[in-house]
């Protein structure tokens, strides 16, 4: 018996789920703490990647190295204003550190 294959995509914070072509796509919202752990995983990965520290992504942003924590953590959310910094820091753009 085949399977048909299962396809997850994006639209606007929402991963749908779907069978290809055989059923419509079931709606599976993520939670603002799903959204805030997914984003300070990107940053972290990202920041690893580059071999920075905590302490060096905040002094290059204007921040706090426990700031940087709670972010990678998912403790707080993320402005806008602080995601750029983030983003231009680590030489990348917000939508790829932007998952969801």
């Amino acid at each position: 018996m085949l399977i048909p294959p299962i396809i997850l995509f994006l639209d606007n914070g929402f991963i749908y789920e779907a069978i290809q072509f055989s059923i419509p796509p079931t709606l599976v919202p993520m939670t603002p703490q799903e959204k805030r752990n997914a984003l300070g995983a990107a940053i972290r990965d990202q920041r690893e990647k580059q071999g920075l520290s905590q302490a060096r992504l905040a002094l290059m942003i204007g921040s706090s190295k426990s700031h940087i924590w709670r972010v990678e953590t998912g403790r707080v959310a993320v402005g806008i204003d602080d995601l750029g910094r983030i983003a231009d820091a680590l030489d990348t753009t917000t939508a790829s550190l932007i998952s969801f």
